[in-house]
């Protein structure tokens, strides 16, 4: 399990649609029958980019936190 962010200065370039394929192309590779990815729910602009990349939306998550 890992993370890739893009920096925002380079949102639009193509840089994250070359991260996703070639990450789907490595799993494919590895026998991956799927990819699972997990995104802040504020993160709204990644939403619509991994939508268009076919992702299907599935669940939203809540994290919980206690100071003690």
């Amino acid at each position: 399990m890992g993370g890739l962010v893009v920096d925002e200065n380079y949102h639009g370039s193509g840089i994250g649609r070359q991260l996703l394929l070639q990450i789907e192309q490595w799993a494919s590779q590895q026998g991956c029958e799927s990819v699972y990815l997990r995104s802040n729910i504020i993160r709204k602009q990644a939403h619509v980019f991994y939508e268009k990349m076919g992702y299907s939306y599935i669940k939203t998550s809540l994290a919980f936190h206690k100071h003690l």
